[in-house]
């Protein structure tokens, strides 16, 4: 799960970004059109809090969790090596509901394979294929 806050990045952006080429996201229209038509262009850009601030969200969370990813790394040899564009926080399976109904006021969307973000409402129980939110 990463922590972050939406600000203004489109779903052909985010191609664009992960492929570094403008004409990806065309690309990835041509080659699944549906999913071009389907998909509503939401606009989003991760911008994440700061560590010390997802870290005392988490501290009140009655299940076991942990920093993951990038900044587990710089934790775990005690010095940052490079900037973060999330913040990674992990928590078992038997407990992505109870994450869920902790972030109840937060606008949670999953991360739902192969490319698709799609709002995660409450009680909603995700498929297990589906690992990020």
């Amino acid at each position: 799960m990463a922590a972050g806050y939406p600000r203004g990045l489109t779903r052909r952006d985010k191609v664009r970004r992960m492929t570094g080429t403008p004409d990806a996201a065309d690309a990835a229209d041509a080659a699944d059109p549906a999913d071009a038509a389907d998909t509503p262009n939401l606009t989003y850009e991760w911008d994440p809090p700061p560590l010390a601030e997802v870290v005392a969200l988490f501290r009140g969370f009655p299940a076991p969790w942990w920093v993951s990813g990038g900044y587990a790394l710089e934790l775990a040899v005690g010095h940052r090596y490079r900037d973060h564009g999330d913040i990674d926080i992990s928590v078992l399976r038997r407990d992505h509901q109870a994450v869920r109904a902790y972030l109840a006021a937060w606008d949670c969307h999953a991360a739902d394979p192969p490319g698709h973000l799609r709002p995660w409402a409450i009680p909603e129980a995700l498929p297990t294929h589906v690992h990020d939110i």
